[in-house]
């Protein structure tokens, strides 16, 4: 009988209902819009790629980063989880920013803490030339995929062109890989120097698994890790 309860109880807890939640990891979050026409228009897109949870946490900041792998201070955001409801693959969601700069700016996606921060995803706009050196001003940021160490794979950043409003108009189907491809590639984005859009209204993504595997199947721990999920 001892035998049977305790197969049981095994049984029990390799359900998905018992596994603990992962954290939310690099590539399971993307930015797909941004707007900074002016206040109160400024406002930005997030796109969840897997399966997102009302207690999960996320926070967005337009300080930019560092050559020291940090943020610099002194701009908006980075306290408030925008993560206030359950979140299904492929959702997207728009977030009002009203700190975000005229001239140019960038935003970060990342976890834990401002002091120190896992980045998710960063898009940078307003340079011609691309990301800066060096974080030093008010929309300027260091490439967070070319820092010592670099902190973001290159399919997690995107930097855009010198206008204020972009929108990512590239394809809405595909695996968690295939979609992020496309949406750091510039070409997939349209750009207006006035709003091309105050809410994303291009209808949800379709977030599809890879090789018939469930692209998020439930672990029993979280896992840690500053890499791509796909």
């Amino acid at each position: 009988m001892r035998r049977y309860l305790i197969t049981g109880l095994l049984s029990f807890l390799a359900l998905p209902w018992f596994m603990a939640r992962a954290e939310i990891l690099p590539g399971d979050v993307a930015i797909v819009r941004m707007n900074n026409s002016g206040s109160p228009d400024d406002n930005f897109s997030v796109l969840a790629l897997k399966a997102l949870d009302a207690s999960d946490v996320l926070f967005w900041t337009d300080n930019g980063w560092t050559l020291t792998n940090t943020f610099r201070t002194g701009e908006g955001a980075g306290a408030t989880d925008i993560i206030t409801n359950s979140l299904a693959a492929g959702t997207v969601i728009n977030v009002p920013a009203a700190s975000l700069s005229a001239s140019g700016d960038q935003l970060f996606l990342f976890t834990n803490t401002v002091a120190a921060p896992k980045l998710m995803f960063a898009v940078d706009w307003g340079s011609a030339q691309g990301w800066d050196a060096d974080g030093t001003t008010t929309g300027t940021s260091a490439d967070p995929t070319t820092t010592v160490p670099p902190v973001l794979p290159p399919e997690l950043a995107v930097s855009l062109g010198s206008l204020r409003a972009y929108i990512y108009t590239g394809t809405l189907v595909g695996t968690k890989a295939e979609l992020l491809a496309s949406i750091s590639n510039v070409a997939n984005w349209a750009a207006a120097d006035a709003a091309n859009s105050n809410a994303w209204d291009r209808g949800s993504f379709d977030v599809q698994s890879s090789g018939g595997v469930v692209t998020n199947p439930p672990v029993l721990a979280s896992l840690g890790s500053q890499s791509v999920v796909v």
